[in-house]
């Protein structure tokens, strides 16, 4: 479904219409959408929160790790980021969310959804997780307080502990090399 033309032009777009499209949009139509409003937020009326734009580039890219072990789908047809991609992706949104975002619990939510994601998720989806997010993001040190819960946790403990080794391991400093 493309993008209305009037939307291409200069103008206000109400969000309420970008919701809508967002409740039936397919994989791609929901980047090339969620691109739109990164591309032209201040177009849209009532103002795109943050929170808001996390929270769907989130589930974009984890229905992306999660369709991404779809055997019966042809690499050929793939229009959409792949899954190592879309966790690469993830660890610079939540970089940037939470340096952005000053209210510590709402990080925490992003990063407890990731979770159960991997909680909930198969083989694939797990080491997805694990090996292309969750290594990235514990390099940096200001991120590993929002995952801590996942140690006493049986399911989450195996993937954090050989996770915080390898970001410990290459952990991001600002200093030259």
């Amino acid at each position: 479904m493309p993008l209305p033309i009037h939307w291409q032009t200069a103008g206000h777009i109400r969000f309420a219409d970008i919701r809508k499209r967002l409740e039936t949009a397919t994989l791609m139509e929901r980047y090339e959408l969620l691109t739109f409003v990164r591309m032209h937020r201040a177009r849209i009326r009532p103002r795109v929160a943050d929170r808001w734009l996390m929270l769907e580039m989130l589930r974009y890219l984890l229905e992306c790790i999660a369709v991404g072990n779809d055997s019966d789908k042809d690499a050929d047809e793939e229009d959409f980021d792949t899954p190592s991609n879309a966790v690469w992706q993830m660890v610079k949104f939540f970089n940037w969310y939470r340096s952005t975002e000053k209210d510590a619990p709402k990080v925490q939510n992003i990063a407890d959804m990731i979770a159960d994601f991997y909680r909930n998720g198969n083989n694939f989806c797990r080491s997805s997780i694990e090996t292309g997010f969750l290594g990235r993001v514990l390099e940096t040190p200001e991120n590993r307080s929002f995952f801590e819960g996942w140690a006493a946790d049986p399911v989450l403990a195996d993937a954090h502990r050989e996770s915080l080794q390898r970001g410990v391991a290459h952990e991001a400093t600002d200093e030259p090399e």
